[in-house]
């Protein structure tokens, strides 16, 4: 399979969020970290929502009339999976920003 440019960011990516994962076991957070951390988490996962989106919008082209099956299946997992990088966030938002309230009360 060739590698492209996007296949090499999404490597760099996935390798620097496994590097924060390894910095959060390393030492527990205090509380600013781990604010910062689920922000940024929250912010990651739309991010992957959009990818996923975009993907939703390029399979067609990409898989062109192969296997109209195929690219049926395939976009009703990504659309799946679009739902729950979309969601996750919603999820965690009062989380964060019950942290954010913990945070502003330290002040």
């Amino acid at each position: 399979m060739p590698h492209t440019i996007c296949c090499a960011l999404l490597e760099y990516a996935r390798d620097h969020l496994t590097a924060a994962g390894r910095c959060l076991t390393t030492q527990a957070p205090g509380l600013a970290e781990l604010h910062a951390s689920v922000d940024g988490a929250m912010q990651v996962t739309t991010a992957l929502a959009d990818l996923v989106a975009t993907l939703i919008h390029q399979a067609p082209a990409a898989l062109g009339h192969r296997s109209d099956l195929v690219l049926n299946e395939f976009l009703a997992d990504l659309r799946a999976m679009h739902g729950c990088l979309s969601t996750g966030p919603l999820l965690l938002a009062p989380a964060r920003d019950d942290l954010h309230h913990l945070l502003s009360s330290q002040h």
